[in-house]
C-alpha cells in the first residue's frame, strides 16, 4: 500500500473517531466540543479523499475547500456538494468552539454562543460528509478495517 493510501486510511479512521466523539459530547450536553469534533471530522475525511488522490494537504481553514475542489473538478458527484458545505459551514468553529471571540464589543465564551441545535446541525453536517467520504474511498478501494 503506498504511502498516500496509507495516509488516506488513517484519516478516515481519525475521522471516524472524532464522528463517534462528536457524538458523545452531545449526548453529555458539551456543545462547544461536540461542535469542535464534528469539524474535525469532515476536516480529516476530507484529508482523506485528497490523500488518495495523491495529493499531500498540510493545511486548514478555508484554504482546504479549495484544494478539495480542485483536487475533484475532473471527477466531481453532487454528493460532494455536501462535503462542502460542511467544510463551510463548520470552519468558524475550528477556534469559537474551543476559544473566547467577541461580538457586538462583547466577550463571549464558547458555552455561551454554541447552543444544542448549532451542535446537532454540526453533527448532522459531518455525517453526511464521512459518509460521503467513506463511499468515495471504499470504491477507491480504502476502508477503515483494513
Amino acid at each position: 500500500m503506498s504511502l498516500f493510501r496509507e495516509f488516506a486510511r488513517s484519516y478516515l479512521r481519525e475521522a471516524w473517531g472524532h464522528l463517534k466523539r462528536a457524538g458523545d459530547m452531545l449526548n453529555l450536553e458539551d456543545y462547544p466540543a461536540s461542535i469542535f469534533f464534528s469539524q474535525q471530522c469532515v476536516e480529516k475525511a476530507v484529508k482523506a479523499m485528497l490523500e488518495a488522490k495523491g495529493e499531500y494537504v498540510c493545511n486548514h481553514g478555508p484554504r482546504l475547500t479549495g484544494y478539495f475542489l480542485k483536487a475533484f473538478q475532473d471527477r466531481w458527484s453532487g454528493e460532494f456538494t455536501k462535503i462542502v458545505e460542511a467544510l463551510e459551514k463548520l470552519h468558524e468553529y475550528y477556534t469559537r468552539s474551543r476559544y473566547p471571540f467577541i461580538i457586538d464589543e462583547k466577550v463571549v465564551e464558547p458555552a455561551h454562543y454554541i447552543t444544542r441545535e448549532k451542535a446537532e446541525k454540526a453533527v448532522k453536517l459531518a455525517e453526511e460528509a464521512f459518509t460521503e467520504a467513506r463511499r468515495f474511498l471504499e470504491d477507491e478501494g480504502i476502508r477503515i478495517e483494513d
